[in-house]
């Protein structure tokens, strides 16, 4: 396939291109600092790159700035910059892919943990996340030409916390998450979220609670597993489950449900 990701050369974007390019896709890299110059903030950016590149199969964006500070010192610019970057610019991304996609392609947007589980300091974050969540969601039910749409919801990656000065012990590398941009391309789901998750240990757990007390981070409904995706060493298995009552699918690796409810 012939994919555009922007946000190419960002620490999750990066891996998105390398782990497409080892399945062999044609890859267009496209950021504010790649040849194709792309800005999320700037709807005229992303026009002139599918003016430019023609018969794209997939896009995937992995970009967009949003501001993370305590609830106190968030200013009307702070929630601005999601806004217009991270929210409104991946949603004009989709609406122009819309247009220029070939028939049956997908489009692959990043939202975040922050959406459903919260931390101080993140009000700005989990706003635009979640109204990206919602987009998705609607525009799936109007997607013209059978095209999919999607979002991949990342935890913390490990990189992105140590350079935060954080431990990253409890985060999920790159690579790892860059897994689940792949499993939105080449699937046929659509309206999905694809949480790619990690906890150490957790496989176990992961598949007898399959069908015991695993529940939709969305609506509660029971979850069950609907598949599995093995690396290509074959050393590592990621599984995806499926909601009975709303249909959203998510990609994990050790996902272990908490009181009922999915925790990464």
């Amino acid at each position: 396939m012939k994919i555009v990701v922007i946000g190419a050369t960002g620490t999750i974007g990066a891996q998105v291109v390398d782990a497409l390019s080892a399945k062999r896709h044609e890859v267009i890299r496209a950021s504010r600092n790649a040849d194709t110059k792309v800005n999320l903030d700037d709807p005229a950016t992303i026009r002139a790159l599918f003016e430019t590149v023609k018969d794209v199969d997939a896009l995937v964006s992995c970009a967009g700035n949003a501001a993370f500070k305590p609830f106190s010192q968030l200013t009307d610019a702070d929630y601005q910059l999601g806004l217009r970057s991270k929210l409104m610019g991946q949603v004009s991304a989709a609406r122009i892919a819309s247009e220029h996609l070939r028939d049956g392609g997908s489009i692959t947007l990043t939202t975040g943990v922050l959406a459903m589980h919260p931390i101080r300091g993140s009000a700005s974050v989990s706003l635009v996340n979640a109204g990206l969540e919602g987009f998705v969601r609607a525009a799936a039910l109007e997607m013209p030409r059978r095209l999919r749409i999607n979002a991949v919801s990342p935890p913390w990656v490990k990189e992105t916390m140590v350079k935060l000065d954080m431990d990253p012990a409890a985060g999920l590398s790159a690579a790892d998450v860059a897994k689940a941009y792949v499993a939105a391309v080449e699937g046929s789901q659509f309206h999905h979220l694809l949480l790619a998750q990690f906890s150490r240990g957790a496989e176990d757990l992961l598949l007898r609670a399959e069908t015991s007390s695993m529940r939709c981070p969305a609506c509660g409904a029971q979850m069950v597993l609907s598949g599995s995706i093995a690396t290509a060493d074959l050393q590592d298995t990621h599984h995806v489950f499926a909601c009975t009552t709303c249909g959203l699918s998510y990609f994990n690796r050790g996902h272990i449900p908490v009181n009922g409810r999915a925790v990464i």
